[in-house]
């Protein structure tokens, strides 16, 4: 699966991933998510508009996946991300860890599901480098010039909680509808509702529509998201599945997000 997302102020999020089952043993993955952010110009306290020079920063998430069916109801699965942000002169690296379980038919009643998954468990995390040391320079001694490092300080990774039920229906000939609600409990962040629903027309063509709440945001908090919609189709040719989906995210104050997916199966 790729995907590709313009996002808020001229950033771009690039995700690719791959998943093979491996009969009883499960299956196993590796996926990559990544910022574009571009190039933004380097400025000091005596050169504020700029000293010439850029600089790029990089963003990105590698992550190695494993899942299981435990039964004809219960999944299992796991993420592992290596996280990696880099500045000139300053970086980060973290580990974190997803975990997750889902049920179906849940309570015996077809089309039912249920999930929970908790996100970004891991250690805190600071950034280290060059970048953090300072010259010391005494004018009132002979003391040669020496180098002091600033202690960065650590910050907890943003954890989430997201609790989710979906309910499937069939309508005969003519498809599917699903209906889905999912609540997050963001550590760093408001907690958020979020409505889907989706009508496939017999596997073949898909259209979609979504909303996020943030029902305990101040009176003065300015959500900048608004609903989503998106579609998508899907082709069998020689023996190889091919999604292709677009979903179409309205935003305030910035252009709208537009995200392009295509997927194979084999």
């Amino acid at each position: 699966m790729f995907s590709y997302m313009p996002y808020i102020a001229d950033i771009g999020v690039t995700y690719g991933g791959v998943g093979v089952k491996m009969g009883g043993l499960g299956t196993i993955g590796m996926s990559i998510k990544a910022l574009n952010i571009g190039t933004i110009a380097i400025t000091t306290v005596d050169q504020p508009d700029g000293t010439g020079e850029t600089f790029s920063p990089t963003f990105f998430v590698l992550g190695f996946t494993y899942s299981r069916t435990l039964t004809d109801r219960v999944s299992v699965g796991a993420n592992f991300n290596l996280v990696s942000e880099r500045f000139p002169r300053a970086s980060l690296n973290a580990f974190a860890v997803d975990v997750g379980i889902q049920y179906r038919d849940v309570g015996g009643v077809g089309g039912l599901s249920a999930g929970v998954v908790v996100k970004n468990l891991g250690p805190s995390v600071k950034y280290d480098g060059p970048g953090l040391y300072r010259v010391a320079n005494d004018t009132d001694t002979r003391k040669e010039i020496s180098y002091l490092k600033i202690n960065a300080a650590e910050y907890e990774l943003p954890s989430i909680i997201e609790i989710a039920v979906s309910y499937s229906y069939d309508i005969g000939e003519y498809g599917k509808a699903t209906a889905s609600y999912l609540f997050a409990n963001n550590n760093f962040a408001d907690d958020e509702s979020k409505i889907g629903a989706e009508f496939a027309y017999k596997d073949l063509a898909f259209v979609r529509a979504g909303y996020t709440m943030t029902p305990d945001k101040p009176e003065d908090y300015e959500y900048i998201w608004g609903p989503t919609f998106g579609g998508g189709v899907h082709l069998k040719t020689g023996g190889v599945n091919i999604w292709i989906d677009y979903a179409y995210r309205s935003v305030d104050f910035f252009d709208s997000s537009n995200v392009f997916s295509l997927k194979f199966g084999f």
